[in-house]
């Protein structure tokens, strides 16, 4: 009687196991071939990154380590795109994310072209962007997120540090002495720095 029930049990729920499977897919093609748009070439985004600088180095060799700055971060996000930690066959929800990202991109910002998500695999709640205008969306947030809403919060946020340069204004801020150190670890200035910086990003997201 106990298998029969549990026979029947199984029969019953086994079409909304397959129906949750299919849910969970997004479409998603398991592709192992890398599209053609995630090689780059890092020098474009070394060039972009380094415009973004004051052209008014004080000397020849913090315009150096600026431009180096620019290269090994322009690399890093090369290297991502290229290394597997990038969801590259997960079209459909990866446009989605982009879609999103299109409606609520300011006029202000005139190279909006370079913005684009990128799904990582990344268990970690967390998306961060990048001076290059790449915006690594965190699989992990998927089970946290509630409604559309919360997404486009997520990539405003994360739009808003791309168009206040926050990453490049704190390399600037250490470069020229503006943050203070205790024991050779970062303190008050920096940390004032960065929470200034998550206040700024998440207001104008907001508006956005």
């Amino acid at each position: 009687m106990k298998r029969a029930n549990f026979l029947s049990l199984l029969l019953l729920y086994l079409p909304l196991v397959s129906l949750s499977q299919g849910i969970f897919n997004y479409h998603r093609n398991y592709s192992d071939t890398m599209p053609n748009s995630y090689q780059i070439d890092h020098t474009g985004l070394r060039e972009n990154i380094f415009m973004k600088f004051p052209d008014n180095f004080s000397t020849e060799r913090r315009k150096k380590a600026c431009y180096e700055f620019s290269d090994v971060i322009a690399m890093n996000v090369a290297n991502d795109l290229e290394s597997g930690l990038i969801y590259s066959d997960w079209i459909e929800f990866e446009n989605y994310l982009n879609t999103i990202a299109k409606l609520l991109i300011p006029s202000e910002i005139i190279n909006k072209e370079l913005i684009h998500i990128y799904i990582r695999k990344d268990g970690d709640a967390n998306a961060f962007s990048s001076p290059t205008g790449a915006i690594f969306f965190n699989i992990g947030l998927l089970p946290k997120i509630k409604s559309e809403a919360a997404i486009a919060a997520i990539i405003s946020h994360e739009v808003a540090h791309f168009y206040f340069n926050h990453v490049i204004q704190e390399y600037l801020n250490e470069l020229t002495g503006k943050f203070d150190y205790v024991l050779f670890e970062d303190a008050r200035s920096r940390n004032k720095y960065n929470v200034n910086a998550e206040l700024q990003a998440d207001s104008i997201g907001m508006i956005w």
